[in-house]
């Protein structure tokens, strides 16, 4: 059963107090800066954003050679190309870029028939 939720990122400082950013989201796991969850469709997907930013001209943005800071309003679709599933549990580790789901399979639609399985998606 998954349950829905809104993923509402506050504005920086010096933004106007009403430029929050609100996600839908199902199931979620946080990483440092970002968030991953899965997106309900025929096919296996994952959407991810940055939740937690810093400034522009923040050292660790300089280091990537970026010249700003990640937008939270922007989604990055992972699509794993599985037939739709019941996921379980999501696990993400942000450094490693390892994501282990746990889901559940029905054999032949038989809802009585069920397997459980480990998918692990390498991001890097």
């Amino acid at each position: 059963m998954n349950h829905w939720f809104d993923l509402v990122i506050l504005p920086r400082p010096g933004q106007p107090e009403d430029a929050f950013i609100r996600h839908g989201i199902g199931l979620v796991d946080f990483g440092p800066s970002r968030a991953i969850w899965d997106k309900p469709g025929p096919l296996l997907e994952l959407c991810s954003c940055a939740q937690f930013t810093r400034a522009d001209n923040h050292v660790g943005y300089l280091r990537l050679g970026l010249s700003r800071a990640p937008d939270p309003s922007r989604l990055v679709s992972i699509p794993v190309g599985q037939k739709a599933v019941v996921i379980n549990d999501l696990a993400w580790d942000e450094q490693s870029g390892l994501v282990v789901l746990l889901v559940t399979n029905w054999r032949d639609g038989d809802s009585t028939r069920q397997s459980k399985s480990l998918i692990m998606i390498d991001l890097m």
